[in-house]
């Protein structure tokens, strides 16, 4: 109760201040509770400034009071714009705290506006069995622990988050297996859709969607992975979790899109420490849908930050485009042994870093069934470690093989085709010096049914603001169609020490 006073003072204070600084004041700032955010030890808030005649010109403090107005944080910002999404973390649950925006004017320390909140009750709920992890659905934002390893032999699985998950989940370092998915839903995954929330310290082993002899349809954009179909804000975390034996058999029919991998088919937030061991995708599109296909990810999205990352996949894709089913004529595919598209940082300091790839892609047939109608852009672009990147990457280490068949007979000049398949990305386009990236073995067997020009290289195809240095340890082999292609443009290296300067990645070399 004190406390409590205490902290009523505090803002009666503060309140004063705003209000006699309001005459001169001429900035607004207000905050906003980003949905599912304030839990029993985290918030996040959109800080939002208003300021049209630039009345704010020093920097911005943002302080982090706890309920006795001690100052527990305090963060300095050079201007307004450096500041939107703030976000704090391992807070004390059913606790009170106050949060101070202020600049400073001719010395002078001018409090624009607080914010209060009280954190919620630590509540764990325990998951026993697998009635107890499906009920989940019924909080999507409770905070689970699960107590034991679960075996779902013979339930009907459905994902208990087919919306948004904005809770925790703690593993334990226990096993959910035995999951088998046989229904489509636009997000597929253990996790279907983790907005806000937290997985961590899991075991996945034999999860499956679909079947070789019976492989998932669907006929509507999905985004579908063995943990999580979509991770959907920087919010979200994924960590410390292992994925062994699982694999996804996907036969879509869409026009739209489809994003698929083992960890997550689309990624916005926070994923580190994770293994993927003997797991596999295989896709297959009878349309013009836009694919996103990667070992890892399918699709990388702008606030996505991915740490530490061992990788054993194999993917295979199937294109059989069927003409009725086609309202438009282009095509748009990436595929990766990490992830097939990668987009530009939201922030600088965000990065892909610590990867330990070994990775098998397997283009079954690119079969696009020309029909004298078509017109328009076929963009297919296949790298061992990406399909293309727009960011910074680091410290990654790759064993890539790609077997490519083409089978699609070209009869209208009025398709413009752009096919390139790289041992490392088609396309890589960053300012940033990409360092500790080594392909210690790759190869490329191409096999042509009909004549066609696809580029291929050992090499990155396309970087159009800056070259980079990649290095092989074993190098590369290209084979067209029975023919040797031979190229000598990535940095070769004798030995592996001191080469890569992340831990992980160290550590996995020395224990193999």
């Amino acid at each position: 109760m004190k406390k409590f006073i205490k902290l009523t003072l505090l803002i009666i204070f503060f309140s004063v201040l705003i209000g006699c600084a309001s005459p001169k004041r001429k900035a607004e700032v207000s905050f906003e509770l980003v949905e599912g955010s304030l839990k029993n030890d985290t918030v996040a808030l959109n800080v939002i400034f208003s300021d049209p005649d630039n009345y704010i010109s020093e920097k911005i403090y943002i302080k982090l009071l706890d309920q006795d107005g001690n100052e527990l944080e305090s963060r300095n910002y050079n201007s307004i714009e450096d500041i939107s999404l703030l976000v704090y973390n391992e807070l004390l649950s059913e606790t009170s705290y106050l949060i101070l925006v202020s600049t400073s004017l001719n010395g002078d320390e001018i409090v624009l506006n607080s914010y209060t909140f009280t954190t919620k009750k630590d509540s764990n709920i325990k998951i026993y069995d697998a009635e107890d992890f499906l009920q989940m659905s019924q909080d999507r934002n409770g905070n689970y622990i699960l107590m034991n390893d679960i075996d779902f032999s013979g339930v009907q699985f459905t994902s208990p988050f087919t919306s948004a998950f904005n809770g925790t989940f703690n593993g334990q370092g226990y096993t959910l297996k035995n999951i088998e998915m046989t229904t489509s839903y636009l997000y597929n995954g253990v996790f279907g859709y983790v907005a806000s929330g937290t997985i961590r310290d899991l075991k996945l082993e034999n999860i499956s969607i679909g079947t070789n002899e019976d492989p998932v349809i669907t006929s509507s954009s999905t985004k579908t992975a063995i943990l999580v179909g979509y991770q959907s804000t920087s919010l979200s975390t994924i960590e410390n979790i292992t994925i062994t034996s699982s694999q996804i058999y996907l036969e879509s029919l869409s026009q739209t899109f489809i994003y698929s991998g083992i960890i997550a088919g689309e990624s916005r937030g926070l994923i580190r420490d994770i293994e993927v061991i003997d797991s596999y995708v295989y896709l297959k599109s009878s349309s013009n849908a836009v694919v996103k296909l990667g070992g890892a990810v399918g699709y990388i999205n702008e606030s996505s930050e991915i740490y530490d990352v061992k990788i054993d996949s194999k993917i295979d894709f199937q294109l059989d485009s069927e003409i009725s089913n086609r309202d438009n004529h282009d095509f748009n595919i990436y595929i990766g042994g990490i992830s097939g598209d990668v987009e530009p940082a939201l922030k600088k300091s965000s990065s892909i870093s610590g990867i330990y790839l070994t990775s098998e892609i397997n283009v079954l047939s690119l079969n696009f069934n020309y029909d004298e109608t078509d017109y328009g852009t076929h963009t297919v672009l296949i790298g061992g470690i990406f399909g293309s990147i727009d960011r910074n990457f680091d410290n990654i280490y790759s064993v890539s093989d790609i077997e490519f068949n083409y089978n699609s007979e070209n009869k209208d000049n009025t398709v413009k085709e752009y096919i390139s398949v790289s041992a490392i990305a088609v396309s890589v386009n960053t300012y940033n010096e990409i360092s500790n990236v080594l392909v210690y073995s790759s190869s490329i067997n191409i096999q042509l049914t009909f004549e066609a020009d696809i580029e291929v290289s050992e090499y990155v195809i396309n970087s159009p603001l800056k070259r980079h240095e990649f290095f092989t340890f074993q190098g590369s082999s290209i084979l067209i169609d029975g023919i040797e292609k031979k190229e000598d443009l990535l940095m070769k290296i004798n030995s592996l020490d001191g080469f890569f300067t992340n831990d992980f990645i160290v550590q996995l070399i020395n224990l193999d």
